[in-house]
């Protein structure tokens, strides 16, 4: 899944406030996690090590979207 696409994604989607992530995660402020994980990935996007912030977000659309 692309940046675009996660982007298309929570600019049209309701945000919880806080939502467990999984067994060890749980984001107490969901859109502040969002925007913070587009700032990272779009300024060091470059960066492999990054992958994990997008696959976070991915993880979240996941739990987000209508089954």
């Amino acid at each position: 899944m692309t940046i675009t696409e996660l982007e298309q994604f929570f600019a049209t989607c309701e945000l919880p406030q806080e939502i467990q992530l999984d067994v060890a995660v749980k984001i107490t402020n969901v859109p502040k996690f969002v925007q913070s994980h587009f700032d990272i990935i779009k300024s060091h996007g470059h960066v492999k090590a990054l992958v994990a912030f997008q696959d976070r977000l991915i993880q979240l659309k996941d739990l987000l979207e209508p089954q």
